[in-house]
């Protein structure tokens, strides 16, 4: 759905930067860039691309870019392969001159009918930090970037934040944050620069990396502003088939000690919140995660017979999915939910030709 070309859209539009960050997938990030030039090149929407790519695919990343005529405001910024992401962002970070950025993987892609509402909410709110909507998950025949679409849905369960996250006060907003897993809402969404800022340079200066940043993200989104879900469908995710090991508690002890303080020090810092009440707070929030991360020290041994068994790991993960939905991640009846059948094959529609190249 191509926004109308109006001048209150253009301005919504100049208050924002997408950060796209990518790694040695050079088709994923051109089937996006593709795509938002043709959503939003009348716009001259700006692009900032965060790679960590080896040498061999940053340079076909950049032959590429140098061979397309794209009206999109496209930078690249190249880091070496083992840079940690805080460090690419904060990098990104340091050249946006936008008060809102929308950060994605190179193979996640925006709907933009919703962008305009969600900056006019900000605009007029200083209250709120993230604005999202319901995310669109979608599978290809196999995972690459061009393909015919075997599966579209609304996703069921984890559709985050699964939590209620517009009160008044951090205590309220984590509370209810940490009755759930802390779903990754903060990559996906409309975000104030300075919130990510905050969460950028805590992470460096507490050296938080991998799951524990997202982590920290989410931590802080909902500590320091409150969050939207908007009735849209805003995003779309393509299933990937890799599994990732759930986090350990046993193996990352330090590590989530460190997080600790680190929210604990944010909350005191820039949410007001007295030290003694900050770490009270955090661990509270907290605690669920943590039980998590030791149920799944107790079941790694099963993961393990079972990844050698693929035809049963597949059953697995159907049986602990169908488990999720049922019961732990319930959404808060204060969110939106969407049935709107025919809005959604609209948009099934949409991506069925992003994947079939724009029609070309």
């Amino acid at each position: 759905m191509q926004l109308d070309f109006n001048d209150q859209t253009s301005e919504c539009l100049r208050n924002v930067t997408f950060i796209l960050h990518t790694r040695n997938r050079p088709d994923f990030l051109l089937r996006a860039l593709d795509y938002y030039d043709y959503e939003l090149g009348c716009f001259k929407a700006r692009i900032i691309i965060s790679d960590a790519s080896d040498d061999s695919e940053y340079e076909v990343i950049k032959k590429s870019l140098g061979e397309k005529k794209y009206q999109i405001d496209v930078h690249l910024l190249h880091s070496p392969s083992n840079c940690s992401l805080s460090i690419r962002l904060n990098e990104v970070l340091n050249v946006v001159d936008t008060p809102y950025v929308m950060l994605a993987a190179d193979d996640d892609l925006y709907f933009t009918g919703w962008i305009p509402s969600a900056v006019s909410l900000m605009e007029g709110d200083v209250s709120y930090g993230t604005v999202y909507g319901h995310t669109l998950k979608f599978g290809l025949e196999q995972y690459a970037p061009f393909g015919a679409v075997v599966d579209a849905a609304i996703a069921e369960y984890r559709n985050p934040p699964i939590r209620w996250l517009e009160g008044h006060s951090p205590e309220g907003r984590l509370t209810s944050l940490g009755r759930s897993d802390w779903a990754t809402v903060g990559w996906y969404a409309l975000q104030r620069k300075k919130l990510l800022q905050i969460i950028v340079e805590s992470a460096i200066r507490y050296d938080i990396d991998g799951y524990l940043f997202e982590k920290l993200l989410v931590f802080c989104q909902a500590a320091l502003f409150k969050t939207r879900k908007c009735d849209h469908i805003y995003l779309a995710r393509q299933n990937d088939t890799k599994r990732r090991e759930p986090f350990s508690f046993k193996h990352n002890r330090n590590a989530i000690d460190e997080f600790l303080r680190a929210a604990s020090a944010i909350l005191s810092q820039h949410g007001g919140v007295d030290g003694v009440n900050a770490d009270r707070i955090v661990r509270s929030a907290f605690d669920g995660e943590i039980l998590q991360y030791m149920r799944a020290d107790k079941k790694q041994r099963l993961r393990r017979w079972l990844g050698s068994v693929p035809s049963l790991q597949g059953l697995w993960y159907r049986l602990r999915a169908r488990r999720l939905s049922d019961s732990e991640f319930e959404q808060d009846p204060n969110l939106p939910i969407f049935c709107n059948e025919s809005l959604l094959r609209h948009h099934v529609d949409i991506l069925t030709k992003v994947v079939h190249r724009l029609g070309s």
